[in-house]
């Protein structure tokens, strides 16, 4: 027998290299536009609503993520926010590391989906704030930080 042979030991689960959860992409039901040059990213959970996402029904996944395809030029339009990120060189969203369907990817992984997701369609959707003038979150007591910036 070979001494390298007899020194070595069995390989344990935590000797094995540690993967990437998958994330399962689901594209917005009202917000993505096929002309949308930008794609705001936001992480939801497992047991949110169906109906603000598209699926095919056979996603499983240990994590799960919204897309929003949206253009800048509104985003810059209505928010400040916007307005001084995309003032500068589009060329970083450009060369972005991470696309989806062919537009640059753009990560808000510390924002609540609920606000990001009422942000947006107060930007999008007619009359959205109209009755209250609050989003639907805030209305039911939640609050929604990602609006402070608008």
């Amino acid at each position: 027998m070979d001494d390298n042979a007899a020194r070595k030991r069995l390989r344990t689960d935590s000797d094995l290299p540690e993967t990437a959860p998958s994330v399962v992409l689901r594209c917005s039901s009202r917000l993505y536009f096929p002309d949308g040059n930008i794609i705001i990213k936001t992480a939801i959970p497992a047991d949110a609503p169906k109906d603000i996402y598209e699926s095919s029904g056979k996603e499983q996944g240990a994590a799960f993520a919204l897309l929003y395809r949206v253009h800048t030029s509104i985003l810059a339009r209505q928010c400040g926010f916007f307005s001084s990120l995309f003032s500068g060189s589009q060329e970083a969203f450009g060369v972005a590391t991470e696309k989806y369907d062919g537009a640059p990817i753009m990560e808000l992984p510390d924002d609540d989906w609920q606000a990001v997701d009422d942000f947006l369609k107060a930007m999008y959707v007619p009359n959205y704030l109209s009755h209250t003038g609050s989003p639907p979150s805030e209305r039911d007591g939640t609050t929604s930080r990602f609006l402070v910036v608008y």
